[in-house]
């Protein structure tokens, strides 16, 4: 959808070297709604917002990565717009991890949070931590079906890529809205049993093929379909 004269597209969004984070009135209302749920951990899509920013509310922090906000004058279009939210508890740990985070672009967004430090006792058990325990989230939104074939290449790679430079001892999560269905797993025979489980929905489609290719890959499963 073209924008231009928009004021709510054409407003520059601060930098992450501000010091105060603009605020907008739809985050706080999804502040509000991740509260009531208590979500630590929210990933967001399709924002249609523009630039790769740190907002901030009540003590959330939503880490943005969007479109380039295109020269004065320039058509405006809004579309996809990704952010990983974090609840004060986990806002926390991401400062304690030294605010690591990546705008790969308006389709990928992915932070790093330190959970604990070398040393700490771990829960129920007898021994202290040997190193410090990070964990990774990624957070994506997938072409739909419509794009074309490079714009999907495009996506899966730039995921690899955002993937594989996520430290190998870290604590692994992929979030986001894939646009794929990948089915249900059969009672016997599926050769994607490690990635899906039996509460999937829907039949599996070209989409769903290639999302179960990528997480068997990378030894990912898609926990939605597993209760």
């Amino acid at each position: 959808m073209e924008c231009q004269g928009d004021p709510k597209v054409s407003r520059a969004r601060p930098s992450t070297a501000q010091a105060d984070p603009v605020v907008d009135r739809k985050f706080e209302f999804l502040v509000a709604e991740l509260k009531r749920f208590e979500i630590a951990i929210a990933g967001v899509q399709e924002t249609k917002w523009f630039g790769a920013d740190v907002w901030s509310s009540s003590g959330f922090t939503m880490l943005h990565s969007g479109r380039q906000l295109p020269p004065a004058g320039t058509p405006a279009f809004r579309n996809e717009g990704v952010g990983i939210v974090l609840n004060p508890e986990m806002t926390d740990a991401w400062r304690r991890g030294g605010k690591s985070w990546t705008a790969v672009g308006s389709r990928i967004v992915v932070a790093r949070l330190k959970l604990a430090d070398a040393g700490d006792w771990v829960p129920s058990q007898r021994w202290r931590r040997r190193s410090d325990l990070f964990l990774s989230v990624i957070n994506c939104y997938a072409p739909t079906s419509k794009a074309s074939l490079p714009t999907k290449n495009k996506f899966y790679a730039d995921m690899q890529t955002t993937l594989d430079g996520v430290p190998r001892d870290d604590i692994q999560i992929v979030l986001g809205d894939f646009n794929a269905r990948v089915g249900v797993q059969p009672a016997s025979g599926d050769k994607w049993s490690d990635v899906r489980g039996r509460y999937g929905l829907g039949q599996c489609n070209a989409a769903g093929e290639r999302l179960l290719m990528w997480c068997a890959t990378n030894q990912l499963s898609i926990m939605n379909t597993w209760y």
